[in-house]
């Protein structure tokens, strides 16, 4: 949030930041632009959270139910009464999380999806502690390697 105000600060832009729960974000709206990185990634509540360090944040930063989902489908659901007219959101989702459904589910509230950026990354500490579950094998990138954006 103090990233946000600096920027527009130094830009000599008049915003207003609000940092929160997209739920209580209605009491604030309309807004031009969401920003949200919600929980997706995939949880079995019965795997044992031990594999995960404490020292990485609390499992509600990341854990989105069996599907990845539970955050994501009430507020696609809801985004339409935060935005402006041509306002804009941008949220971050992982490919777990299906983010075709996503789409489908931003066009049915009314609005024009699309995927603007894609960016392969590493599993981190999480989503290697549940790689077997999903059913993936842990990928890392070798030294020296950059990220793609498609």
């Amino acid at each position: 949030m103090r990233c946000a105000r600096v920027n527009a600060l130094q830009l000599g832009v008049d915003v207003d930041v609000h940092l929160g729960s997209w739920a209580r974000a209605v009491e604030f709206a309309p807004f031009d632009l969401v920003v949200c990185n919600p929980p997706y990634v995939p949880h079995d509540p019965g795997l044992d959270t031990a594999a995960v360090p404490a020292t990485i944040g609390p499992g509600r930063a990341w854990n989105a139910g069996y599907d990845g989902r539970l955050v994501l489908d009430p507020l696609c659901e809801a985004v339409s009464n935060l935005l402006a007219d041509r306002a804009r959101l941008l949220l971050v989702q992982s490919e777990f999380a299906k983010p075709r459904r996503t789409l489908a589910a931003l066009s049915s509230a009314g609005l024009d999806a699309e995927v603007i950026a894609r960016q392969w990354i590493p599993f981190g500490p999480v989503l290697a502690s549940r790689a077997s579950w999903l059913g993936r094998p842990i990928v890392s990138i070798p030294a020296g390697a950059r990220r793609s954006y498609s």
